[in-house]
This record gives C-alpha cells, structure tokens and sequence, in this order.
C-alpha cells in the first residue's frame, strides 16, 4: 500500500496514515486503564452491543472485526515509511492533523469522538519528494 502511495503521489504529495496504537493498546492491556482509556473501552462496549469490555476484548475486536491485518507501532510505521521513500515524516494522534491538507478529512473522529480516535489511535504524515 504505501508503496503504491508514493508510486501515484506527485512530488511533494502528502500522505496521512492512521492506524491502530499498538503500544497504547498493549499499555491498555498490561497497565490500569486511565480515565480517557475507560471512556473508550465504555464507547467500544456500547458500539458492539455490551455492557462493558477488557482492553483485551478491544484489541481483539479493533483488529478482527475491523479488517486490520498488521498493527503498527509509531516507530515501524515510521521506518516503513522512510523505507518506501517518503521524508518530513511525522507522527501525532489520530484526529489531530499536522496538515492543513488533512483538516477534515478524517471520519473517525465524527464517528467515535475526538478523545477515543486519538485513544485508539495514531497518525503519521509524510511527503514524497521532489526530484
């Protein structure tokens, strides 16, 4: 995919890649869920019909039920990215763009809320370069 991202982006195209927190949600899983990770795993468990869930009820959920097929950290994604060839790599939390290019055009946080896209989630943006 990211690939095939910067093979059609023109030079200097930009790129936003949001995707499943894997150390946030192992943080979740291991650690006492904070306040903002209880109204998230809250909003999970209405969503799917539930009373309540584990945080190890969400990550199974977010990555079987939602199609994800590899959950990244924010360092490999970052790698991944730089090794496709993408450069003024930058990373923040989903629903929050680094780019004026990227206001608004995320649904998920409309959907789940602010506060729970960027629970569940991170973003990286990125640039293909000129020449």
């Amino acid at each position: 995919l990211l690939g095939e991202s910067f093979r059609v982006l023109k030079p200097g195209g930009a790129i936003r890649v949001i995707t499943p927190d894997l150390e946030g949600l192992a943080r979740m899983c291991t650690k006492e869920p904070s306040e903002g990770d209880k109204r998230y795993l809250s909003f999970v468990a209405k969503l799917h019909g539930r009373e309540s869930l584990t945080p190890s009820d969400a990550l199974n959920i977010l990555f079987y039920e939602y199609g994800h097929r590899h959950i990244y950290t924010i360092a490999r994604l970052r790698e991944v990215l730089s090794a496709a060839g993408f450069v003024e790599i930058k990373d923040g939390r989903s629903a929050y763009p680094m780019r004026d290019i990227f206001v608004g055009a995320e649904g998920h946080p409309v959907f789940a809320g602010v506060e729970n896209a960027a629970t569940e989630a991170f973003a990286v943006e990125a640039v293909k370069p000129f020449g």
